[in-house]
């Protein structure tokens, strides 16, 4: 006999499934139910049936007597059950019930001597459970009793009359899950694990003896994640795959070796992606497909996990609603299986269901070029592209003006209008079949002129595929200027003027040979000369060179002098704001000391190594700087060789902007990166960028009318280079400086 609960009572179901007999309130009759709202229906060893109410508490039905009994909250009993609102119901293996309440915690029942225990939540005892609302309560294959409560704690109960908490976080996602995150479905799978699905935080594996817990949640950029994080329904099948059935997301397939999820949705046939659930189907033989039926918002679908095909159930095909409820299905031991719906109970046997074998053919409906249907007969240029219909017509001819065109086609089965799926091909375009679902329209846009031909195929509600494909021939004609004559003629006047041309170029090149014997005298003459020259240039460019070494020298003793006064001067004042001046210039000096320390070591100042010049002096101002141990450095530096002309004012820039971003870019960071690059670009201009992710620049700030004197003095020395300088504040801060070589510089 089967049980059904519903908001307008109890139902019952006899064994021939002819009739139900109802359950509820009567007038004047206290021999009925206490409420008609059901919430959990559970049967226990002796064969009677308890019922969990909204209001009325809990009833005990005992069939053969045809007699109820009520327990319900008695605020001056505290032997009285401690709320009206019954949600789940279970028996322990000595025969008690435990009673799981809304807002009112956990009774457990000694039928026998209807009595009750009561266990609360205490916020100050952590011993006690985790709320007082509870949502599912689980008994496992070792008699464990396990508590689902709404706010994504399990709680074990202890034989000590404690309740052990498991708290479904992941530590190891670094974040905090939400607070109330009710637990809707408990599973146990053959090797003892816990799966639990939740509301909002997907799907968690709970490791029994140590409380470790694994998080299986949606991630919108892991392709192979859970697809939903609403989890409604869990199945195991007999070869130990679990399924997830999810609000939103369609089925899920777990790979437990690779730790992935395959997901099904109505992209690939399912009819909705609300899965409310799951149930195997009996095999008849050890070789039998594994095939899952399942419950949606639109009806049931057949899941054939070999072919992965669904065949799809709606009201059409007899049922009294489409739409099915959570939790309300299962299957009983002789393979019948029982869904709920919103407006029935829907009852059969899997092995019984007929297959519509019939697949009718697809015809076409509906030719339209740009966007626009085309009659039969003559259009409004009065020019015939279908003689008759498009589904009585095999070829269609078209100008090259007409390559943006549109088919509809329509497969002639009623039995299931809605769940029909096609599949489309073009050949000549693309040889591979492409599934469009249950649409039925494919828009071609600027094909190229040649031969085509368009193929559909369809597959009915019950996944049977028709027999022939639908065929429609289409011919783009190409312009005239692509046509053979056309090249023809195009080709033989190009040859006849190149055959031109070449006697003029002949002619023109003896005479040129002529004047080449010539300037080829004169230019032997010419570089004669010139080496000459070069010798001079060579013995000026040394001597320069020297005099150049001489003077960064004195410039670097010059400036060492002067951070030693600064020093000196720093010791007389006690005003702090004139000490962090004379702090902030002594590091700038040292910065500028060390642009022309790194020159003063340069064998040839024409030719200065700038990317190795650039490593060197960010090193060493981070050696200086306060936050040297928190910045990380990426460098990204080309090997660019420059004279002294661009290497000094570049180098002043580097200087500055380190050095500003040092101090300014991490407040109160623990840590910091710092992107230093020097490339060329592909326009062979030179580009020196440097990036950190620090907290960037004020909104209203503007790089050139800035009144800070480093970025002004990185103003002057760009447009001493003759480059420009630009600054992006979204994330960070990043100034780019880019500039041409001159033709001192070398690379």
């Amino acid at each position: 006999m089967l049980w059904i609960g519903t908001t307008v009572g109890l139902n019952r179901l006899n064994q021939s499934g002819r009739f139900f007999q109802s359950y509820g309130i009567q007038p004047r009759d206290r021999n009925c139910l206490s409420d008609n709202i059901i919430w959990s229906v559970y049967e226990d060893r002796n064969g009677d049936l308890w019922i969990g109410t909204d209001t009325g508490g809990l009833n005990r039905y005992q069939p053969g007597r045809d007699r109820f009994t009520f327990f319900e909250h008695d605020s001056t009993n505290p032997n009285s059950l401690q709320s009206n609102s019954v949600l789940a119901i279970k028996e322990d293996k000595k025969g008690n019930l435990w009673i799981g309440t809304f807002d009112g915690g956990l009774s457990v029942l000694d039928p026998k001597r209807q009595q009750f225990k009561h266990y609360q939540h205490d916020e100050n005892d952590p011993s006690r459970l985790a709320s007082n609302s509870i949502t599912t309560i689980y008994v496992d294959s070792f008699d464990d009793i396990w508590i689902g409560t709404n706010v994504g704690v399990v709680n074990k109960f202890d034989p000590d009359k404690k309740f052990v908490k498991y708290h479904l976080v992941d530590s190891s996602a670094g974040r905090a899950t939400q607070k109330y995150n009710e637990i809707w479905t408990i599973l146990e799978d053959r090797s003892d694990r816990f799966w639990i699905g939740t509301e909002k935080e997907g799907l968690f594996l709970l490791n029994r003896d140590d409380g470790a817990v694994i998080n299986y949640r949606h991630h919108q950029h892991i392709p192979n994640s859970l697809s939903n994080n609403c989890v409604l329904s869990l199945a195991e099948d007999r070869n130990g795959t679990l399924w997830i059935g999810t609000h939103g997301g369609g089925l899920n397939k777990f790979d437990d070796e690779k730790q992935i999820f395959t997901s099904y949705t109505t992209d690939h046939g399912l009819p909705n992606n609300v899965i409310y659930g799951i149930l195997e189907e009996d095999a008849s033989t050890e070789d039998d497909n594994i095939i899952l039926w399942l419950s949606t918002n639109k009806g049931l679908s057949k899941f054939d996990t070999q072919s992965l095909s669904f065949t799809n159930y709606q009201s059409t095909d007899g049922f009294p609603s489409s739409e099915f409820n959570a939790g309300a299905y299962f299957k009983s031991t002789g393979g019948e299986m029982f869904f709920g719906s919103i407006e029935g109970l829907v009852r059969f046997n899997p092995k019984n269901i007929p297959i519509d074998s019939y697949a009718p053919p697809v015809v076409f409906t509906d030719f339209k070029i740009f966007n626009k249907s085309i009659p039969v007969g003559q259009d409004e240029q009065g020019r015939i592209i279908l003689s008759k219909s498009i589904s009585e017509t095999d070829h269609v001819k078209l100008s090259h003006r007409e390559n943006s065109f549109g088919i509809e086609f329509a497969m002639l089965n009623f039995a299931g209008v809605g769940t029909n799926r096609y599949q489309y091909k073009m050949k000549g375009l693309d040889d591979k079949w492409i599934n469009v679902g249950a649409a039925n329209y494919v828009n071609y846009n600027r094909l190229r002129p040649g031969k085509y031909e368009f193929k559909v195929k369809a597959v009915n509600h019950h996944n049977v595929w028709s027999d022939q494909e639908t065929t429609l021939k289409i011919t783009i004609n190409p312009p005239y200027w692509q046509t053979l004559w056309y090249k023809i003629l195009f080709y033989g006047a190009i040859a006849m003027v190149l055959g031109l041309i070449f006697y003029v170029i002949v002619k023109i090149y003896r005479n040129r040979n002529k004047q080449l014997k010539e300037w080829n005298q004169r230019l032997t003459e010419q570089i004669e000369e010139r080496k000459k020259a070069e010798e001079k240039l060579a013995t000026s460019l040394e001597e320069k060179s020297v005099l150049l070494k001489e003077i960064h020298h004195r410039v670097k003793n010059n400036l060492q002098t002067i951070i030693s006064l600064l020093y000196l001067q720093s010791k007389r004042v006690n005003d702090k704001q004139a000490i962090e001046s004379f702090q902030e210039s002594t590091r700038r000096i040292y910065s500028m000391a060390l642009v022309h320390e790194k020159l003063y070591h340069t064998e040839n100042l024409s030719q200065i190594n700038f990317g190795d010049y650039i490593k060197t002096m960010v090193k060493k101002l981070l050696e200086a700087s306060e936050v040297n141990t928190r910045v990380d450095v990426e460098f990204d530096l080309q090997k660019i060789t420059l004279g002294i002309d661009n290497a000094i004012p570049l180098g002043l820039i580097v200087n500055e902007l380190i050095t500003n971003a040092l101090k300014h870019a991490y407040p109160n960071r623990e840590k910091g990166s710092l992107v230093v690059g020097f490339r060329r670009r592909l326009d062979h201009n030179l580009e020196l960028v440097i990036k950190d992710d620090g907290i960037g620049l004020p909104q209203d700030f503007r790089f050139q009318n800035s009144d800070s004197l480093g970025f002004r003095l990185v103003n002057i020395l760009t447009d001493q280079l003759e480059g420009r300088v630009s600054v992006d504040s979204t994330s960070g801060t990043t100034v780019t400086i880019s500039f041409s070589k001159s033709p001192a510089d070398d690379s």
